[in-house]
């Protein structure tokens, strides 16, 4: 988490100009010298006194709110300079720093915030980016059985590295924005009934509609967090989330993943851009964002199908009940169901043990990816011939075309004959 630190030189503040807040306004009897907040929410506020955003914090167990006026310009832009990110909406979550000071008593009305921004130190350098990120969203949807196949509802799981493993965070279900109110009652019952296989006081088992988890899940996992996207035969997960697609500069599927409400396409959502191979692999990238300082990893995000990285392990391709089965994970995928393309007890029961497949899958196949020694990282390798060039670049091998000095031509006879060249003669 990013930290933010506000000095507030506090005395004694103007109340009658703060907006109307749900919570205690954040003072100095709490702050005292020094003290962490955790941005719960921030919204903008707006009366003939004030305009900006109110801040509901989290201190030590208990909330607070805190004005950031608009009109003090340096402040707000230190802060998003300080979090990359231009949209309140990227700094939920995270940590904000106070100190108090206290100024000359006779300017009792007055209170000036300036955020500390630290430079970089001498000889720092950017860390590169390790093999495993340290964060992971898992999900997968369920759909209609019709030849549309559009998303029903589907199941996510925000994990944490732990050691060598990902462990899970928390656990929800989306739904489909236009799914009938009938099939949506039946999720609402069964998450007020059932409790999430991560748990927490009091129990939290997040319900959201495909753009709630798109907003509050999905892009934050990619731009806060540059956590690593995951599951099996992922780009068909990723095409239920779409909201139109479009051919992309080099032929791939381009997709839209966000809309405003009158159905045009929001800019400041990157496309997802997936070049199909064959039925194993997939190129699948994020299109550049607008502003990509404002993303963790300048928005190269990455993409982890499970299918891909078994086949390039094992050379087989597998369905997730048979790579669970090879793999011995815990969780083993439900045998004899038949989707029926409802929103049932069943179809939730089946969805929620694919995502503990899921999550078990990636936690094996990482294991037995990390017992190569190679810096090949996961999302990388298409087929087992990744993994041995890497082994080749572990070994300091060098390639035939950077050792030696071949032409074009002879190149182009070589060429020839590894392309099915044949001979043949007549024996009497």
């Amino acid at each position: 988490m990013h930290d933010i630190f506000l000095r507030a030189h506090v005395v004694v503040t103007d109340r009658s100009k703060e907006p109307p807040a749900k919570y205690p306004y954040l003072a100095e009897k709490q702050v005292g010298k020094h003290a962490t907040a955790t941005i719960l929410d921030a919204q903008p506020a707006k009366t003939s006194d004030f305009n900006g955003i109110v801040l509901t914090l989290k201190l030590r167990s208990k909330k607070y709110s805190y004005p950031l006026s608009f009109a003090n310009r340096p402040d707000i832009k230190a802060i998003c300079a300080q979090l990359k990110s231009t949209e309140s909406d990227d700094w939920i979550g995270k940590q904000i720093s106070f100190t108090t000071e206290k100024e000359n008593r006779r300017n009792r009305g007055a209170t000036t915030v300036s955020v500390f921004r630290p430079g970089r130190r001498k000889g720092a350098h950017h860390s590169e980016d390790p093999k495993w990120p340290e964060h992971a969203l898992v999900f997968d949807t369920e759909t209609r059985i019709t030849a549309d196949q559009s998303l029903t509802f589907g199941v996510y799981r925000r994990c944490e590295l732990m050691g060598d493993r990902y462990s899970v965070k928390e656990e929800g279900i989306f739904y489909a924005d236009d799914l009938p109110a009938k099939e949506r009652r039946v999720l609402e019952s069964y998450v007020q009934t059932e409790d999430p296989d991560e748990t927490s006081f009091p129990p939290q088992y997040p319900l959201y509609s495909r753009y709630q988890f798109m907003h509050k899940v999905f892009w934050p996992a990619i731009k806060r967090d540059g956590a690593l996207i995951c599951g099996l035969n992922l780009p068909f997960d990723l095409a239920r989330l779409a909201l139109d697609w479009d051919r992309g500069e080099h032929n791939e599927w381009s997709l839209t993943m966000s809309q405003f409400s009158d159905g045009t396409e929001n800019k400041r959502r990157p496309r997802i851009l997936i070049q199909p191979i064959d039925s194993k692999k997939a190129f699948i990238r994020l299109a550049r964002p607008w502003t990509p300082k404002e993303w963790k990893n300048g928005g190269k995000a990455h993409f982890l199908d499970l299918r891909t990285l078994a086949w390039a392990l094992f050379n087989q391709s597998f369905s997730l009940k048979r790579l669970c089965e090879e793999l011995k994970t815990e969780h083993q995928k439900k045998k004899d169901h038949e989707p029926t393309g409802k929103v049932t007890l069943n179809e939730i029961e089946y969805a929620r043990q694919d995502g503990r497949c899921t999550v078990d899958a990636l936690n094996r196949l990482k294991q037995e990816f990390d017992e190569h020694p190679i810096s090949l990282k996961p999302h990388n390798p298409y087929s087992p011939a990744s993994v041995a060039k890497s082994y080749l670049e572990a070994m300091k091998i060098v390639r035939p075309g950077e050792k030696f000095k071949i032409y074009p031509k002879e190149l182009g006879i070589a060429m020839q004959s590894y392309y099915g060249g044949r001979s043949e003669t007549r024996i009497t």
